[in-house]
């Protein structure tokens, strides 16, 4: 007979595989999807979430935990109080990557907890996290990563009138984003730009 730790631990894998699945099928255009996956198994997926906060971290536990939250990144800001679920997820996210030494881990969800303060217009905590991304992307040569957080930056920025900061942090994802070839990225950044521009009443330029 399994003991109680080994039902949970099974308890959990089964779960954290189920909210991947929800979790690819929403980020693969599959939305509805997606999200009806997750509320299907959510009282299952929050029991197993539950589980892993009461138990010692382990590199165990600290790696389902990885699993589990990121699986969840995007249904999360549609399904889940920002402030009562998904901020104290991903803070228990970040304490479990700085456990593992995963530099990686720690700067992605340094910026997904700057994405969230940001929705809630906090902005002196966005600006905060999103430096605090910054610094390990380029510590550990993650590009595509850098390129969000300098973009998530200037739209701070515009959002507080600095524009002249929300310009030169757009202008470096630019300069990354075709660095990587990524016409879909550099686009976005071209439309935030044209944006910023036309808030300035330089129209010529927003067009440009």
């Amino acid at each position: 007979m399994p003991s109680l730790r080994e039902a949970g631990l099974r308890h959990i894998r089964h779960y954290t595989e189920r909210a991947r699945q929800a979790g690819e099928r929403f980020s693969s255009g599959k939305q509805p999807e997606g999200l009806a996956l997750f509320d299907q198994d959510r009282e299952q997926i929050d029991r197993g979430w539950q589980w892993l906060q009461q138990q010692r971290p382990t590199d165990t536990t600290d790696t389902l935990l990885l699993h589990l939250v990121n699986a969840l990144i995007f249904i999360s800001s549609l399904r889940q109080d920002p402030r009562r679920e998904h901020i104290p997820q991903l803070e228990a996210l970040l304490a479990a990557a700085r456990r593992l030494n995963d530099r990686f881990a720690e700067g992605a969800t340094l910026g997904n907890l700057g994405v969230v303060y940001n929705d809630l217009a906090d902005y002196p905590r966005a600006i905060a996290y999103y430096e605090q991304a910054l610094h390990i992307r380029r510590e550990v040569g993650d590009r595509r990563g850098e390129g969000q957080d300098l973009g998530n930056l200037g739209l701070v920025y515009r959002h507080l009138s600095s524009y002249p900061q929300a310009i030169t942090y757009c202008e470096q994802q630019l300069a990354i984003a075709r660095e990587l070839d990524d016409r879909r990225a550099e686009a976005h950044v071209l439309g935030n730009l044209g944006i910023i521009y036309a808030d300035l009443g330089d129209y010529q330029k927003a067009v440009d």
